[in-house]
């Protein structure tokens, strides 16, 4: 239960940190990519499959999340919030920023889950350049952050 608590803290700490530094991107222009690879990563969570949850990931996400890390890690919030309700995201911004020398945009979108009675806010975090990978993905929603 413990690990579940550092897992979830460490998800926020991350996606609030990636945003901190940040500067407004062109909404029109990022949701254009991220819409569709955001729709299809979720409804990868929902079915566990892994080849189309990595499908438009980075390197290092792809190094950092195996098969099993991802069914771990999508039980962990699945146990909390249940399933992503198809088609339910809406786009709500985007933010450029910088970290170690390379550049990202994060995108969040509020969407529906089966046992979340409020938004859940997801954060994709994008690659901000032409090939516009995911290097992460991040829930929250009240019922994650409770212990």
């Amino acid at each position: 239960m413990m690990r579940k608590i550092v897992l979830v803290s460490l998800v926020i700490i991350m996606a609030i940190s990636i945003v901190g530094c940040a500067q407004k991107a062109d909404n029109s222009a990022v949701s254009a990519y991220a819409d569709d690879i955001t729709e299809k990563m979720l409804l990868a969570y929902n079915e566990d499959n892994y080849a189309q949850y990595i499908q438009n990931t980075d390197d290092q996400f792809r190094a950092a999340v195996s098969e099993d890390k991802m069914k771990q890690g999508n039980q962990v919030v699945r146990d909390k919030i249940g399933n992503y309700v198809l088609g339910s995201k809406q786009y709500t911004d985007a933010v450029k920023t910088t970290q170690n020398n390379l550049k990202y945009v994060a995108v969040r979108y509020t969407a529906k889950f089966t046992n979340e009675t409020g938004d859940v806010v997801i954060t994709m975090v994008f690659d901000d350049n032409e090939s516009h990978q995911v290097g992460g993905i991040f829930f929250n929603s009240p019922k994650l952050r409770q212990p």
